[in-house]
Formats: C-alpha cells, sequence, structure tokens
C-alpha cells in the first residue's frame, strides 16, 4: 500500500514546479481580465474583431508597449494590443474583445498573469 502510494505521488506532477510558457526578457504583471463586445471603432483606427485587447493606459505604459504588440494572458490566450481602455480604469486592468455579449458573460472577470512579447505581428 504504501509503495503503491509513493508510485501514485512520484507519477503526479507538482503544479508549482510546473512554469509557464513565459517569453523571456518579458515583464509578469498580475491583471484583472474582462470582456467586451461594443462593437465599434478601436483606438488604433481600426473596427473591433476577435483577438485584440484592450489595456489600461498605467499597463500601456508600464509595460512600454504599442498597437501590435502581442499580449500572453496566461490560460487565456494570445491577443493583439490595438485597444486602449477609458482613463478611469487606473490598475492593471486589461479588455477582451469577443463577438457576443454570452462570450462576455461566460469569460467572466479573471486574475490573471500577463506578459507582453517584444515581437510584433507582420
Amino acid at each position: 500500500m504504501i509503495v503503491l502510494t509513493l508510485l501514485i505521488l512520484l507519477l503526479i506532477p507538482n503544479p508549482s514546479s510546473a512554469q509557464p510558457d513565459q517569453p523571456r526578457n518579458t515583464k509578469t504583471v498580475t491583471i484583472t481580465a474582462t470582456a467586451y463586445c461594443l462593437q465599434g471603432k478601436m483606438a488604433n483606427g481600426q473596427k473591433t474583431h476577435a483577438g485584440v485587447i484592450a489595456l489600461s493606459r498605467s499597463l500601456e505604459r508600464d509595460l512600454n508597449v504599442k498597437f501590435g504588440d502581442i499580449i500572453i494572458i496566461e490560460g487565456v490566450g494570445e491577443f493583439v494590443f490595438k485597444d486602449r481602455m477609458p482613463p478611469r480604469w487606473k490598475h492593471y486592468r486589461v479588455d477582451i474583445y469577443y463577438p457576443t455579449l454570452r462570450q462576455c458573460w461566460v469569460f467572466g472577470v479573471k486574475i490573471c498573469k500577463l506578459y507582453a512579447k517584444a515581437k510584433q505581428l507582420e
């Protein structure tokens, strides 16, 4: 019985030892992530579409990111920074665009880790 328990403990990975695929030379910050579905024009001048993210101004400033930079949210995915949140959101906050209100409700509000990739999409 003890041998079986030891084997099981050895086979189960330790979640604290697992490292996420964090890009090199990036700053890691903890953020509040929400979702939005408002269609219209983003801060970069383009129309809203799936795969884009809006950052709070403090987050944009502190990470020193530009429109087009790739933003990775741990456990959620990769997005392209193309929109900016209103000035009233002063803390580290992101808003991910989803096409429907239902998808936004399902996403809800999450506390996540965020990384900004140095390279930009072509």
